[in-house]
């Protein structure tokens, strides 16, 4: 772990601070199967999504950032939204989504319309109806691959779990994540994993896997789950 480490939220971020965002998370996902789903294999369609997923989170959600304290750049950065918020469930919000859907071909459209119907289900049978607005909801969360084992997104989820500890009425935090391998590391973490589906990625494969994970910010008083 980095000695001089900072984690801080970006309150009104400006455009060259979501743009560091953004190609930090874009370097993250580089070959992610569920990213080139969501943009249809092209590349400048995944900067837009990643890039319109930061602009909902300036405007209603939160976003924090790690750097290593020397250069003050981003090293990993988190995207979440507070209990009773979601992504792109707003007019405000929901302009940066469509200038996103705009650039998609009718094939990817409706495979965001199967994969939306497919996650809701699953967010309800897991959560409950609308059970996801009762959590603190971690939309994104990227480390720039040359920086990842070295601390920086653990502290950004330990800086999550300290917000949402303060809540008086909600506590926990739920997210999903599309590998195994990021799976075992948020349970290393404290969230347990509560469901496993697949979803289909065709042309790019099969499908790929999505876990459902939650835990409470203060693990000793779990209580909605």
């Amino acid at each position: 772990m980095f000695s001089r480490m900072v984690v801080h939220r970006l309150w009104a971020p400006t455009e060259a601070q979501i743009e560091e965002a953004v190609f930090v998370c874009f370097r993250a996902f580089k070959g992610d199967i569920s990213l080139k789903c969501m943009s249809g294999g092209i590349p400048e369609n995944g900067r837009v999504y990643l890039k319109a997923m930061l602009k909902a989170g300036a405007l209603e959600g939160q976003i924090y950032v790690a750097t290593d304290g020397e250069s003050g750049k981003f090293r990993a950065v988190a995207l979440l939204f507070p209990p009773g918020r979601r992504m792109f469930h707003s007019d405000a919000q929901c302009k940066y989504w469509n200038t996103f859907w705009e650039l998609l071909d009718s094939e990817t459209q409706e495979w965001w319309n199967q994969f939306r119907e497919k996650m809701t289900q699953v967010e309800n049978e897991v959560f409950g109806p609308n059970g996801i607005l009762k959590l603190w909801w971690v939309n994104l969360m990227a480390t720039d691959p040359p920086y990842q084992q070295r601390g920086f997104g653990s502290a950004l989820i330990s800086k999550i779990c300290d917000i949402a500890s303060e809540h008086e009425l909600q506590r926990d935090i739920g997210l999903a994540t599309q590998s195994n391998e990021n799976s075992l590391w948020y349970q290393s973490l404290g969230f347990k994993e509560r469901k496993g589906v697949d979803i289909p990625s065709k042309p790019f494969g099969d499908h790929f896997p999505c876990y459902m994970l939650s835990r409470s910010s203060r693990l000793i008083d779990s209580h909605v789950f």
